[in-house]
């Protein structure tokens, strides 16, 4: 039996370009086979994911991540790798950040290999429409998937 891969897209999508983590699922679904990957969406209830990563040897998180790039620009990090600073002003749209997310991982073990793909966000205001940038993005999404599906990161 093939190996299953879960694909977890995160974002509101009342924010604009924060909204593009559940809207890139609908262009992977179309290119990815739909024997190897899960997808699901997680809107901003994170905290959910922790449920069902331990399920899935690699998941990959697509959410909008602020790591001051242009907009539209791609990293993929390990989870474990995460070194985000703290901005005690900022809220997140999120129940859970990123960071509570690999710390959780950690105090509860879990052994599956956990990606984050981030895209820049250009446009967090109110609205639906993601920006040209972020939308241009998606090709990239799908190609860090599968440089990295079995395990072998991180390139940022």
């Amino acid at each position: 039996m093939p190996e299953r891969y879960l694909i977890a897209g995160v974002g509101n999508t009342l924010r604009s370009d924060d909204g593009v983590g559940i809207k890139a699922l609908g262009y992977l679904k179309e290119r990815l086979s739909l024997r190897n990957f899960d997808f699901l969406e997680f809107a901003t209830k994170s905290i959910d994911i922790l449920n069902y990563i331990k399920e899935y040897a690699v998941t990959f998180i697509i959410d909008a991540v602020d790591f001051g790039a242009e907009v539209g620009k791609v990293k993929l990090f390990a989870l474990e790798d995460i070194n985000l600073p703290v901005d005690k002003n900022r809220v997140s749209s999120h129940s859970l950040s990123l960071k509570d997310l690999a710390r959780l991982s950690k105090m509860l073990e879990i052994k599956s290999k956990v990606y984050i793909i981030g895209i820049q966000p250009g446009n967090l205001s109110y609205g639906q429409e993601l920006s040209v940038e972020v939308l241009e993005s998606f090709p990239d999404i799908l190609a860090r998937i599968k440089e990295n599906k079995d395990g072998l990161c991180c390139k940022g």
